[in-house]
């Protein structure tokens, strides 16, 4: 098995007992007996569960990632690849703050860890955002003189909402403000 299965045998198993046990009693052992690898092995490739959480969780981000562009290549119109984006972006969020206590956890007490892990997502959200603003200018859908400050400030409303969401664990409210937020971000606040 290469360096590269190998990890990924290790971190497909740690998902699972990090799903069981949650991130505080999960220990390094737990993870090694689960990959039936020996706990040196795991050491191989991580210092610590700490380590193991933070690629776990990367990796997850990655297949966030993955969907999110798959799913606004398959959108035809600007309107509906924005309002698919903020809505699969922020659920996807939720559901990985649902599946995984410590990040839950990490969100609403300890944002500058989460904000590690997380630079990946922002750097490549913001590459996104920017396509999908720019390809609504070249579409005349869009009138935005300053197209890094739409970016910047979409993804900070986005972080804002995600964080309250992510405390309130509530589908209507999820709903709710999605649909006010691709609103606002599409048409604005002044009547036409």
């Amino acid at each position: 098995m290469n360096v590269k299965n190998s990890r990924d045998a290790i971190l497909n198993q740690a998902l699972t007992i990090f799903g069981q046990l949650g991130f505080h009693k999960t220990t390094m052992a737990d993870i090694a007996n689960a990959s039936k690898k020996g706990r040196r092995t795991i050491y191989t490739y991580f210092k610590n569960k700490e380590e193991v959480y933070e690629a776990v969780v990367e990796r997850e981000i990655d297949r966030v990632l993955m969907k999110l562009k798959d799913e606004i290549a398959s959108t035809p119109a600007i309107q509906l690849k924005f309002e698919k984006y903020l809505d699969s972006r922020i659920r996807a969020m939720l559901q990985l703050t649902k599946n995984y206590d410590a990040l839950k956890i990490a969100f609403i007490n300890n944002y500058r860890w989460v904000e590690k892990i997380r630079e990946r997502l922002d750097v490549e959200e913001k590459k996104i955002l920017l396509e999908l603003y720019k390809l609504g200018i070249t579409q005349q859908h869009f009138t935005i003189n300053d197209v890094e400050a739409y970016v910047k400030n979409t993804s900070l409303i986005i972080k804002g909402i995600e964080l309250m969401l992510i405390r309130e664990e509530n589908e209507n409210l999820t709903t709710t403000h999605i649909k006010s937020l691709q609103h606002l971000l599409l048409y604005g606040l002044l009547a036409r």
